[in-house]
């Protein structure tokens, strides 16, 4: 990864590109302007100084009149600097922000969250009392800001306050778990679930130990990689907005539906004569915690804890399947997991991959090797993102585009797939306005091409599941002692029943409709 960043920042009112390292560089340029004004003005105080032992002239007197004004002037260089230096601060704070760089106090005050965690969950009987008032002490808080809001307003001739609070407190929830909200309550629950570990398993992250805990308990199960034949046309790929759209099939809401945890491969075939591929990956697909379908709670656990997942296996396995070579350059996609699962793969450094492009995705402990540029679409309003207790989860992304064109209204509502696709096209206008040189449109041509360029294209899909173990066949289950002799025994009203349960046939197991075709299933 580079250590150069782009941020894109999108509102109504359109898109703004800032690279954070020009930002701190024009301020130490504003910084040494300002230093030399500085020494211009302790040179007009001792121009001003050396008058004072000069004899009485008209024109000492004049020198003297034209270096007060200079000294004492609007425009004085004391005051040029002054200024300047407080441009140079908000140059600095503006890189900031746009790097999502939290301020020192706002990290302090999450970490405290954890603390105050495990201080609830150590308080015994009053632990579960504790948790609910601080739950309600949080919204209380929230509401309390909305009217403070609201009376500001009021006064400059705005909505009666108590109405608009009223009003607006069935969105509190969705404003309360945006992306730093929502990363301040994982890092509070965290704290009070890890409030047992030995301090010499502890990471100093709660809620990656958390996931670590969780994911101890819940190994990953073996996987199959199984061809879907069939399944609705992808169109070529063409830029970050149809590779989110390609993302968005994959969940299977079309017309034709597909199987949970498919992985779409499409393949490019430039009229160069050379090849590259993107590889698209769903999020999560069900809250359970194991069974057959990997796109579960229990991948996002291994992911955050970064220890091996099923679903990571199973993307490795079906580019292998689908030929992806190890020279050819890759773009991985994934929305929410999906993403995670995209960074997973890259880091394993088994394929050649250009471009990570995630969607409203929590960061991974894996970074991408070098080389790879990792672009991150996040939205602020997006409370899964900060579900890894850092609400600046794209931090460590080479191109990094947040979203505030929209206000949260419903809980982890702007997390919806479909956002991220506009989220992506607006990507795409602002990168054609880029240098053609820009690290992260350059590493999006190398597998896209530019223009189509005579490229065609094929896709492929992959079922990935983790199949489950027949469960044994219960054991003979003896009854109470029989009146009859036996199995083969007579009793009084003829032939005696056995004492055996009859024996069990199992149905052959279910093959869904175009789950694959023989000989094309992979395993892992």
């Amino acid at each position: 990864m580079s250590g150069d960043r782009t941020v894109v920042h999108v509102t109504r009112g359109g898109t703004t590109t800032v690279e954070p390292d020009d930002l701190q560089a024009a301020a130490a340029r504003v910084r040494a302007v300002a230093a030399r004004l500085d020494g211009a003005g302790s040179d007009l105080a001792a121009a001003s100084r050396e008058l004072i032992g000069l004899p009485s002239h008209p024109d000492v007197a004049a020198l003297g009149t034209a270096l007060l004004g200079a000294r004492t002037a609007w425009h004085a260089p004391h005051r040029l600097a002054d200024e300047l230096r407080e441009l140079a601060d908000a140059l600095v704070h503006a890189a900031g922000t746009y790097a999502g760089a939290e301020s020192a106090v706002a990290r302090r005050v999450r970490e405290g969250l954890g603390v105050a965690g495990g201080l609830a969950a150590l308080s015994g009987p009053l632990a579960l009392p504790l948790l609910a008032s601080t739950g309600v002490a949080w919204v209380l808080d929230q509401v309390l800001q909305d009217w403070m809001h609201h009376v500001l307003r009021w006064a400059a001739g705005g909505r009666e306050p108590v109405g608009a609070t009223i009003d607006g407190l069935g969105t509190v929830p969705a404003r309360m778990l945006d992306a730093p909200g929502a990363a301040g309550a994982a890092v509070y629950l965290a704290g009070a679930l890890t409030v047992g570990l030995p301090w010499w398993v502890r990471t100093g992250d709660p809620v990656r130990d958390a996931a670590r805990m969780a994911a101890a308990l819940l190994p990953p199960s073996p996987v199959t990689v199984t061809a879907h034949l069939g399944g609705p046309p992808l169109p070529a790929v063409r830029g970050a907005a149809d590779a989110v759209a390609a993302v968005a099939q994959t969940y299977g809401k079309g017309p034709v539906p597909l199987p949970p945890a498919t992985v779409t491969v499409q393949r490019h075939d430039r009229a160069d004569g050379t090849v590259s591929w993107v590889v698209t990956v769903p999020g999560t697909q069900t809250a359970a915690l194991g069974g057959g379908v990997p796109t579960n709670s229990a991948t996002n656990a291994h992911l955050v804890a970064g220890v091996p997942d099923a679903m990571t296996r199973g993307v490795l396995r079906a580019m292998e399947a689908a030929g992806v070579g190890r020279d050819d350059p890759v773009m991985l996609v994934g929305h929410s997991q999906g993403g995670m699962v995209a960074a997973s793969v890259a880091a394993t450094g088994a394929y050649t991959v250009r471009t990570v492009l995630t969607a409203g995705s929590p960061s991974v402990p894996h970074p991408v090797p070098p080389g790879v540029v990792h672009i991150a679409l996040v939205n602020d309003k997006d409370g899964v993102v900060g579900a890894d207790g850092e609400p600046d989860s794209a931090r460590d992304a080479d191109v990094v585009v947040v979203d505030s064109s929209t206000t949260a209204s419903a809980v982890f509502g702007e997390h919806a797939v479909h956002g991220y696709v506009a989220t992506a096209a607006a990507l795409d206008a602002e990168m054609a306005t880029w240098p053609a040189d820009h690290e992260g449109r350059r590493a999006l041509e190398d597998v896209l091409g530019t223009n189509g360029d005579g490229t065609v294209t094929a896709t492929t899909r992959w079922t990935v599941s983790t199949p489950q173990e027949e469960p044994p066949v219960p054991a003979p289950v003896l009854g109470p002692p029989s009146p009859w002799p036996g199995p083969s025994g007579d009793g009084p009203f003829g032939p005696g029943p056995s004492t055996f349960l009859p024996p069990v046939t199992l149905p052959p197991p279910a093959v869904p409709a175009g789950s694959g075709v023989p000989g094309l299933s992979r395993g892992w």
